[in-house]
């Protein structure tokens, strides 16, 4: 749940660049924008260290 919710975050910041952090923890079901924070930090991170978690990234930036 958390890695797909990394994947969320870090799609919106791709596709929506101007969403602040506060908007991004509200589109995943959080009050705090520092889980979005946490999470981007994590889900950028894990993009150039997880083949897997970049293929499903991709996956989703591609559907769009």
């Amino acid at each position: 749940m958390v890695r797909a919710r990394w994947v969320m975050l870090y799609c919106l910041e791709s596709l929506f660049p101007w969403m602040s952090n506060q908007e991004m923890a509200r589109a995943v079901n959080r009050t705090c924008h520092g889980t979005a924070m946490h999470g981007l930090k994590q889900a950028h991170e894990l993009y150039f260290t997880d083949k897997s978690f970049r293929e499903q990234i991709d996956a989703v930036l591609d559907s769009k």
